[in-house]
């Protein structure tokens, strides 16, 4: 009989630490708006365009539209803004993860709008530079597919054209064959050390761009939300032999 009861006692103790560390655990990963530590995204828009480059033929009898050929590239602008409410030691990027487009040119990532400072996207990490807007962080990455289409020519019964993006529909380009998959981490180390990760997972372009010629398209909030991941019970619990 004792020995049932001391056997029901630490099942009772097993289960209430178990519960107490779920619990801990559910708060320390922001899942709700408890508990996000020191940094919020207060907003994270995509931007995506196409440019075109004309190209005039050296075929003297060629006319109208015939005389003409373009270079395509697709430009991705992501803006995001972080409310935040301490001194920021370190801004970096890691994890990163870029699933490449079927009609791939060249992929050029890099931030600030700095197109010849280009990040090099097999790096561990990568240090990002933010800005500042209304006492916020902002924080701005460019991925663009340079000239995935070159020396391309307007369908013969083509009467009218716009140069912008929807000369994808006027080409009948797929749209999916543009499509560019990021994956990291924004991560924030703030002045006593701690460590603000959040998990960023986008897809671009929008069909947007093919119907309207541009595309701007502010995310979901509560799919961006910082954690912090350097405290003790975190730690102790990643340690653990089984996943809670």
């Amino acid at each position: 009989m004792k020995k049932s009861k001391a056997m029901s006692i630490i099942i009772i103790v097993v289960v209430s630490i178990l519960l107490i560390l779920l619990l801990a655990k559910l708060l320390l990963d922001g899942s709700d708006d408890i508990n996000q530590g020191s940094f919020r995204v207060n907003d994270l828009v995509i931007e995506s365009s196409l440019d075109v480059e004309e190209l005039t033929s050296q075929d003297e009898n060629a006319s109208g539209f015939d005389s003409i050929s373009l270079n395509l590239s697709q430009r991705n602008n992501i803006s995001m803004l972080v409310a935040n409410k301490a001194k920021i030691k370190d801004i970096y990027i890691d994890n990163l993860s870029i699933s490449m487009p079927k009609s791939e040119g060249n992929v050029v990532f890099y931030q600030n709008g700095a197109e010849e400072e280009k990040i090099d996207i097999s790096a561990e990490q990568i240090k990002i530079y933010q800005d500042e807007q209304e006492g916020q962080i902002l924080i701005n990455l460019n991925i663009d597919n340079l000239d995935f289409l070159k020396d391309v020519k307007l369908p013969s019964d083509t009467k009218m054209v716009t140069y912008d993006g929807t000369l994808i529909k006027t080409l009948n380009l797929n749209l999916n064959d543009l499509k560019i998959k990021m994956c990291y981490n924004i991560n924030i180390v703030d002045g006593l050390g701690k460590l603000n990760v959040c998990k960023i997972d986008l897809t671009m372009p929008d069909e947007d761009l093919r119907e309207n010629g541009i595309s701007i398209k502010r995310k979901k909030l509560a799919d961006f939300k910082f954690s912090v991941e350097d405290n003790f019970i975190k730690k102790w619990i990643n340690k653990l032999p089984f996943k809670i």
